[in-house]
C-alpha cells in the first residue's frame, strides 16, 4: 500500500501549486571588504555562464513537447482536444484506441501522451504496458483522462508510470497548465524519479518470482525423478524375478507409465524454461532501463533545475 500512495502522490503532484521561481531582489548595497574580479576572473565567468546557458537550453529542448499522440474512443472529446492543441502549434495524431495507437507509433513518435482510462478494445492501462516496454518511450510524459472517480483505477494506472491524470470533461486551463508543467525542467526529474522508484519495485517483483520459480523447479524435479525411478525400480523388480511372461501386461503398462511420465517432465522443462528465460529478459530489460533514468537523474541533478 506504501508503495501504491507514492506512485498516486506522484501522479497528483501536478495538481499542487507551483513555487514561484522569482529571482530574489539584488541588494543595493555596495559589498565591503571584496576585491573587484579582474578582467580575466569576469571572462572565465562569462564563459561559465554561456556554456551553463547552452547546456540548460539543449536540455529543455530535449523535454520540450512538439508532438502529441490522443488516445480517446469519443469523437467529442478526440476532437476537441485535437483542435485546441493544433491551434497552439503541437502536432498531433489520434487514435480510437489502444490498439490504434500502437500502430500509429510505427509512423508517428510523440513526446507526449493523452490517454482515456476506459476504451474498447485495448484499454488505457493495457496500451501504457505496451508502451513502457519500449526504451523509446519509457520517460515519455503521460497524462490520463478518465471519468471514473475510482481511486483504485487511477492508483493502478499510476503504478505503471503517469504525470498526472485529468477528469472528463477536460478543463482546457488546467491541461495547457499541465503541459507546462510536465516541460518543466523540476516536473521532468519529478519524472524521472518516480519512474526509478517504479521501475525499482518492478526489479524487486520480478526478482521474487525468479526465486520462487527456482524453488518450484527444484521441488518439482526433485517429484518426477522420484516417480520415474519407482516405476524403473518396479520394471526391474519384475526383469529380477525371471517372471517377464506372466507378467507381461503388468510390464507393458509400467513401461507405458514411465514413458509418459519422461514426456511429461521433457514438456515440463520446457514449459519452465520458457516461464524463466521471460522472467530474466524481464529483469534485464528494467535493470537496463534503471541504469539509464539514474544516469538522467545524475545529470538533472548536476544541473540548476529552476527555469
Amino acid at each position: 500500500m506504501a508503495d501504491e500512495k507514492q506512485s498516486l502522490e506522484a501522479a497528483e503532484a501536478n495538481e499542487q501549486p507551483q513555487a514561484s521561481n522569482e529571482p530574489a531582489p539584488a541588494s543595493s548595497e555596495p559589498s565591503s571588504g571584496k576585491t573587484a574580479q579582474t578582467e580575466g576572473e569576469a571572462k572565465a565567468d562569462s564563459t561559465s555562464n554561456d556554456d551553463g546557458n547552452k547546456t540548460a537550453a539543449k536540455r529543455d529542448e530535449q523535454w520540450r513537447i512538439h508532438r502529441i499522440l490522443i488516445v480517446e474512443d469519443d469523437r467529442v472529446t478526440q476532437k476537441l482536444l485535437s483542435t485546441i492543441l493544433s491551434k497552439k502549434g503541437y502536432e498531433v495524431e489520434v487514435a480510437d484506441n489502444g490498439r490504434m495507437a500502437l500502430k500509429k507509433l510505427q509512423k508517428f513518435e510523440p513526446d507526449l501522451f493523452i490517454i482515456d482510462l476506459n476504451m474498447p478494445v485495448m484499454n488505457g492501462m493495457e496500451v501504457l504496458k505496451q508502451i513502457r516496454k519500449h526504451k523509446k518511450y519509457l520517460m515519455t510524459p503521460v497524462i490520463i483522462l478518465t471519468s471514473q472517480r475510482d481511486r483504485v483505477s487511477i492508483v493502478k494506472v499510476a503504478n505503471l508510470g503517469i504525470d498526472s491524470y485529468m477528469a472528463k470533461p477536460v478543463k482546457l486551463d488546467l491541461l495547457e497548465q499541465k503541459l507546462m508543467e510536465i516541460s518543466r525542467p523540476d516536473g521532468v526529474l519529478r519524472r524521472l524519479l518516480n519512474m526509478r522508484n517504479l521501475l525499482n519495485r518492478q526489479i524487486k517483483h520480478y526478482s521474487e518470482q525468479e526465486k520462487q520459480l527456482h524453488v518450484q523447479i527444484k521441488d518439482k524435479e526433485k517429484q518426477l525423478l522420484e516417480m520415474e525411478k519407482h516405476l524403473q525400480e518396479k520394471i526391474n523388480a519384475i526383469h529380477s524375478s525371471k517372471q517377464v511372461c506372466p507378467n507381461a501386461p503388468k510390464l507393458d503398462t509400467l513401461k507405458m507409465q514411465l514413458a509418459n511420465k519422461k514426456a511429461e517432465h521433457h514438456q515440463w522443462r520446457m514449459q519452465v524454461h520458457q516461464t524463466l528465460q521471460h522472467l530474466q529478459s524481464e529483469l534485464k530489460r528494467l535493470r537496463d532501463d534503471l541504469q539509464s533514468i539514474n544516469q538522467l537523474i545524475e545529470q538533472f541533478q548536476g544541473m540548476d533545475i529552476q527555469n
